[in-house]
């Protein structure tokens, strides 16, 4: 597990760990952070795989690679990235100036093709169909994965790092993302959309217990996983920007909306970042307060470059030495809490005032609790089953998980 800050903390305990050990080799304190080049160099349409849509078509594949220019790097952490479109439309060329922001910082950027949904769409799709959609776009986002690596092995005619791959995406893109970063092999995984992965794999490390290729992160735009249970303690970092009253993906739990119509079930990043951060997995969540509209903050261009900025930033703290603040990390918590699990009630014991929320599985808060001082807060009205618990203290905030037997 590359990030999980028990192994953090045992390997800074035991003497081997050095702040810059996991450096990658070109950190110099402002690549990947700040935009350093002003140009651009592209390759566009390059044939990376071939498939059958699931109307019955096969179709050809294609990427677009962004990379700086009079870069004199060789080996580069590379994002690969897909557009928004539910699914239905969009090109690639939709998300070029994102990937053209991350290049000028010195990432190699990768837009690709994926397949999209073809049938009619009257009658409207079924969930069933969308899922057998975003299967297909799991194996062609690998795909694009594959082609990568197998070019770096040969001339790596785009200088990429195969070690450092980032995945992410706009909407239904980050759909694929985060489902191609997340499924693992083992998950608890419903049967029809087992099946599904069955018939398009194999999937190494999804249908079988093969290696797949590493990925370090993900970048969350307005994203959604079908069940944020499949997050795993060795699970990719995660960072997502959402609006919180989102009407097409939703912010917390619900229905991915197409033409006004609900689709298929998802949990959103509010909840996938809740999940993650139980589970150990680094994750940062902005959120866009009072705002209905989906994927707000990419329209507008001062509120673009913020979101563009606080991911780069994020995907810079994995890779460079000032990722993680190691007396942060080590401190003790302002707070104690157990016993956990539990068969009766949490005591939470606090040492400021502070505010708690527990929030279900699906993220719904089921109580909010406020305190005006240091003391003891019980928490004995839960039913059985699995809580996140939302600790704020000050200007800090503190993710716990807990289990009601």
């Amino acid at each position: 597990m590359k990030y999980n800050v028990v192994l953090f903390i045992l390997a800074l305990l035991s003497g081997v760990f050095s702040t810059h050990a996991q450096d990658h080799s070109s950190c110099d304190g402002v690549r990947y952070r700040t935009a350093l080049f002003t140009d651009v160099l592209t390759a566009e349409d390059v044939q990376y795989s071939q498939g059958e849509t699931i109307g019955g078509d096969t179709v050809d594949l294609f990427l677009d690679i962004y990379e700086p220019s009079g870069d004199a790097v060789s080996h580069r952490p590379t994002i690969v990235l897909g557009f928004g479109g539910s699914f239905i439309v969009g090109t690639r060329k939709d998300i070029a100036e994102l990937c053209k922001e991350y290049a000028k910082r010195g990432f190699v950027a990768v837009s690709i093709d994926y397949r999209l949904y073809d049938l009619p769409l009257f009658p409207f799709p079924r969930a069933e169909q969308m899922e057998e959609v975003v299967v297909k776009t799991v194996v062609d986002m690998r795909a694009a994965l594959s082609f990568l690596v197998d070019d770096a092995r040969k001339d790596n005619m785009y200088g990429i790092d195969t070690s450092q791959f980032f995945v992410g995406g706009v909407s239904a893109g980050s759909i694929m993302a985060l489902h191609t970063a997340m499924l693992d092999f083992g998950d608890d995984i419903p049967a029809g959309i087992g099946s599904k992965l069955d018939d398009n794999g194999p999937i190494d490390g999804v249908t079988n217990a093969n290696s797949a290729i590493p990925i370090q992160g993900v970048i969350n735009f307005s994203g959604g996983l079908n069940k944020a249970d499949w997050i795993d303690s060795d699970d990719p970092a995660l960072f997502s920007y959402h609006d919180d009253m989102d009407p097409t993906v939703p912010y917390k739990s619900g229905f991915a909306n197409v033409f006004g119509q609900n689709i298929i079930g998802l949990d959103g990043s509010y909840v996938l970042d809740s999940i993650a951060q139980a589970r150990g997995v680094i994750s940062e969540l902005v959120t866009v307060p009072n705002s209905n509209v989906h994927v707000s903050y990419l329209l507008l261009p001062g509120e673009s470059e913020k979101a563009i900025d606080a991911s780069a930033k994020f995907m810079y703290k994995m890779l460079c030495s000032d990722r993680a603040d190691v007396s942060q990390i080590s401190q003790e918590k302002p707070y104690k809490i157990g016993p956990n699990p539990s068969y009766r009630e949490f005591t939470l014991q606090v040492d400021a005032a502070s505010t708690i929320e527990v929030l279900d599985i699906s993220g719904r808060i089921v109580e909010r609790i406020e305190t005006a001082q240091a003391g003891e807060v019980r928490l004995s009205r839960l039913a059985k089953g699995s809580y996140i618990l939302k600790i704020r203290m000050g200007n800090q905030r503190y993710t716990e998980r807990v289990i009601k037997n």
